[in-house]
């Protein structure tokens, strides 16, 4: 087709009412999709092919079937994006694996968008009206959020996503940010007015009275969960989850739901309020999960082993296990063979305290 051809075809597809423009669309684009800042601080889109979860806190699905198995396992439970790791390899183009995510996997959304910038800006609008949105990282919503990045006379394509970002409906937000960051956003909590700056617990004290502020939200889910194998319960959680007050003063037609780990300290559904009763419109959104079973930890020798999270282990450490305690190892180690990992591969050590704490790559 002749460059002559191509425009007269495009002029007159783009004089359609943008309904049937979105429909045309809507057979390309996909349900869901992701939203981050890439290394050039350009925003990228991409497919969500996140299959319906499966609770899997074991994270044996993030298995590779290549060589060195443990060295992918280990890179996938690592992933900032948590269990939407096979979007952020889809997302990178890297360390693809065929059984996991497709050997040919084609983002139809990003190369639709990649078109021309009519196109780019009516996908972007038929995303925030029409598909659930979701976001992995606390910058690329502090860089949606921001008016300045959305003024009008800007024309670059972040510009163009951040401008129509205010009309989304449906939002996801899953972070997984470092312990250091979560203390810090403790620190401020008491300072709120203290957001301007540019560590990620800035943006996070800035992000969330702007989000109350959408007026065409319709839900939005939030998972917050932080990388380590640490107990969820040496952070201050309290103090996190006050920071999401400016939500409570959202319009009553946003569904509102937040999902925060398990811990030995909190054995209940939802957050205690004891000392904070402000905080039970937030804790009433408030939803609880099981962390995943396996994190990654540095050797001595440099090399990379897996180690249990330390609040399942604790479950198991307990002096005089009683049957639920017995039921919960019973568990794990039946969950394992059934995988079909070895526990002599696993080389399972035992902690001082008796223990099962290592579990080597």
């Amino acid at each position: 087709m002749s460059d002559t051809t191509a425009r007269r075809l495009s002029n007159h597809f783009f004089r359609l009412p943008i309904e049937l423009r979105h429909h045309v669309y809507s057979y390309i684009v996909p349900s869901r999709v992701h939203v981050h800042l890439g290394k050039r601080g350009t925003l990228c889109v991409s497919t969500c092919v996140n299959p319906a979860s499966r609770g899997d806190r074991f994270c044996f699905d993030r298995r590779s079937t290549g060589d060195p198995s443990a060295e992918v396992w280990g890179r996938r439970l690592n992933s900032s994006w948590g269990s939407h790791w096979r979007c952020e390899e889809v997302a990178l183009a890297s360390g693809l694996d065929p059984v996991d995510v497709g050997a040919h996997h084609h983002d139809s959304a990003r190369a639709l968008m990649s078109t021309c910038k009519q196109i780019y800006q009516d996908v972007a609008y038929l995303m925030a009206v029409h598909l659930a949105i979701h976001i992995t990282d606390i910058a690329t919503l502090d860089f949606l959020l921001d008016p300045a990045n959305a003024a009008a006379g800007t024309t670059s394509a972040s510009n163009l996503f951040a401008r129509t970002f205010p009309l989304t409906r449906n939002l996801t937000l899953a972070f997984r940010l470092s312990p250091k960051v979560y203390q810090d956003i403790a620190a401020l909590s008491s300072q709120p007015e203290l957001s301007n700056g540019p560590s990620p617990a800035h943006m996070w004290m800035r992000v969330w009275r702007k989000t109350a502020g959408m007026a065409s939200l319709r839900t939005l889910d939030i998972t917050i969960d932080h990388g380590s194998k640490s107990s969820w319960s040496t952070l201050d959680e309290q103090a996190v989850l006050s920071t999401l007050l400016p939500l409570a003063s959202a319009p009553p037609r946003l569904a509102l739901t937040i999902h925060v780990p398990h811990s030995p300290a909190s054995p209940a559904p939802g957050p205690r309020s004891e000392g904070r009763p402000d905080l039970i419109p937030i804790l009433s959104r408030v939803e609880r999960y099981a962390r995943q079973r396996f994190f990654t930890e540095k050797r001595q020798d440099g090399s990379v082993g897996l180690v249990y999270e330390e609040d399942a282990q604790k479950m198991m450490d307990i002096p005089g296990q009683d049957a639920a305690e017995m039921q919960r190892a019973a568990e794990w180690i039946m969950h394992i063979w059934f995988q079909g990992v070895d526990l002599d591969y696993l080389a399972m050590t035992e902690s001082c305290d008796g223990g099962m704490s290592h579990v080597g790559a």
